[in-house]
């Protein structure tokens, strides 16, 4: 295998979750991969869903920069293909900071 080709896992994807400190527009579901977009009443907006591959997982850890989503939580999962959420045994949870020193 060349030092440029891609290794992909086509056993495994990964599970994402998204916590917003914000109301999220519905037209950034396609911006964000095709995910899930859930608007709780309390403000936050959550967002789910599947990727393919961590570059993906990446991609969108990007755009969420980009954009200036202000994130309370994210969450990644590696799950088997075929079994859900929560049964994977890897798992990365990055909690995020508000501004200002605000807790």
């Amino acid at each position: 295998m060349g030092k440029n080709e891609a290794i992909v896992d086509e056993t495994f994807s990964w599970w994402v979750q998204v916590h917003s400190e914000t109301h999220l527009d519905d037209w950034l579901k396609d911006y964000f991969s095709g995910l899930e977009i859930q608007r709780q009443s309390n403000g936050i907006t959550l967002l789910t869903g599947k990727m393919q591959d961590l570059p993906e997982v990446y991609g969108l850890i990007l755009k969420l920069r980009d954009s200036g989503v202000v994130l309370l939580s994210l969450q990644v999962e590696r799950v088997q293909k075929g079994q859900p959420p929560g049964a994977g045994k890897e798992k990365i949870r990055t909690e995020g900071t508000r501004k200002n020193g605000e807790t």
